[in-house]
């Protein structure tokens, strides 16, 4: 009887193992996509940039800058589209 016990405590640990498996490997690609990020630098052409985080499965820009020009002056390039109209170089 001691070793049937033993056999059934066995198939019950190897059971949870192969159930904990998949959670624990979802467990370390999510800590993975977020602990890998990296900054990521874009310029439009002219005085526009954007700086985002870069990850496993893709980007998110989350500034923008304009840096105006003093030698050549002129409006904002960027025009923000809102519900009750444009906020731009007006």
């Amino acid at each position: 009887m001691a070793a049937g016990g033993k056999i059934r405590r066995w198939r019950l640990g190897l059971c949870l193992a192969i159930l904990a498996a998949p959670l624990l490997l979802a467990l370390v690609f999510s800590l993975l996509e977020v602990y890998s990020g990296w900054l990521v630098f874009a310029a439009y052409p002219g005085p526009v940039e954007f700086m985002g985080n870069g990850r496993l499965f893709g980007t998110t820009y989350v500034s923008v800058k304009w840096v105006s020009d003093s030698a050549v002056p002129g409006p904002c390039p960027l025009v923000v589209h809102l519900g009750t109209g444009d906020f731009g170089a007006n």
